[in-house]
């Protein structure tokens, strides 16, 4: 699995299904505790920007990404 993926779990884990604390997002994202800090922090960082919601969202990063004409 790779970034973008463990990141969008990450994201729909906390942010959809409104689970707060890293020990039971690790267990619901069968991911590690370090994993899901470092994820989140990225996630955090990241939402400085209004609409970098849309950026977690696998419709929205495809929306954004750019495809060679």
């Amino acid at each position: 699995m790779g970034l973008r993926q463990r990141c969008q779990k990450v994201y729909q884990t906390t942010r959809l299904h409104r689970i707060k604390s890293l020990r039971a997002v690790a267990k619901a994202t069968n991911l590690s505790k370090s994993s899901v800090h470092r994820l989140s922090q990225r996630i955090k960082h990241r939402h400085l920007e209004p609409e970098s919601d849309l950026w977690e969202t696998p419709e929205g990063f495809e929306w954004l990404r750019l495809e060679p004409y």
